[in-house]
């Protein structure tokens, strides 16, 4: 018998169905891995990618990787989640700010 792994994000309201689908094969490990998403909605299509990122940006100074979890988590490509950074910085509404000599983002004025 082959063994292969698979990895995907499955969103908890269609967990169900991945369940169901799995169901005639008998996985015998599953190994799921569960990830708690963001408190805020953010999904690709329903703001701009720029928009999300002034909206996740407060006063505590937070690395990229915190911005680019996040977007991609909401469904939005990899190349985009630096597009969407230089576009909020370039509109004032993230700053950047250096911490130990790594680039921080704060929210912008």
């Amino acid at each position: 018998m082959a063994k292969f792994g698979i990895s995907f994000i499955v969103d908890s309201k269609d967990m169900g169905h991945v369940l169901e689908v799995l169901q005639p094969y008998r996985p015998e490990d599953l190994n799921f891995k569960l990830v708690a998403g963001s408190t805020k909605k953010l999904r690709n299509g329903d703001k701009t990618s720029h928009e999300i990122v002034a909206e996740l940006a407060d006063s505590t100074p937070r690395p990229m990787k915190y911005f680019r979890e996040k977007l991609l988590a909401g469904g939005f490509r990899n190349g985009t989640v630096y597009n969407a950074m230089a576009q909020a910085i370039e509109k004032k509404v993230v700053a950047k700010k250096m911490v130990n000599g790594v680039p921080h983002y704060v929210r912008g004025k």
